[in-house]
């Protein structure tokens, strides 16, 4: 329901003498980023070249990890009949799309109703206070850079009709993952 770094922060340990050995990696890194670390840690990192990932193995992190959350209006009906004492109306303001972009020092959260965010996470890494209205020209930046990483998805979709059986199907469904 949120992207924050409670949330996002998510520890990874890989434990492999012959691979990894000791080391701590501390900046952005994203999960399309773990198949081309363990393929470079195999010697197979020429096989990487075409993905959208990239090995840390080396520290070589991003300059910025992006992150999605598209609320769960397709399968609010679903919700309703799983849960039918929840109070639907409450859920109501967490069933938004968020867009997240993270560097070393911010974060800006982009939100479907315009309440957009921004968080200095270095003075608060908590992400407590808000701070869009006073930071106006980085959250603009961010935004502007958010953007240029959707346009290019977007660019590279490639639009192609699967055979999926009928039950599976419903229960992609359910899960949220297609309407």
């Amino acid at each position: 329901l949120c992207l924050y770094d409670t949330v996002l922060r998510v520890p990874l340990i890989i434990r492999h003498p012959d691979f990894f050995g000791k080391q701590m990696v501390k900046g952005q890194v994203q999960l399309l980023d773990i198949f081309p670390t363990i393929l470079d840690a195999l010697g197979l990192d020429e096989n990487t070249e075409n993905m959208d990932g990239q090995s840390f193995l080396e520290g070589t992190t991003r300059e910025m990890a992006i992150a999605e959350y598209y609320g769960f209006h397709h399968t609010r009906e679903r919700i309703k009949e799983l849960f039918p004492d929840l109070n639907h109306d409450a859920l109501e303001k967490y069933d938004r799309e968020l867009k997240v972009i993270r560097t070393d020092e911010y974060k800006f959260i982009q939100v479907s109703n315009d309440r957009n965010e921004l968080y200095n996470l270095n003075s608060d890494p908590g992400e407590q206070n808000n701070i869009i209205d006073q930071e106006e020209k980085t959250a603009a930046e961010l935004q502007s850079k958010l953007k240029a990483w959707e346009d290019s998805c977007q660019s590279e979709e490639v639009d192609a009709e699967i055979a999926i059986d009928e039950e599976v199907k419903r229960r992609l469904r359910d899960m949220g993952y297609i309407e």
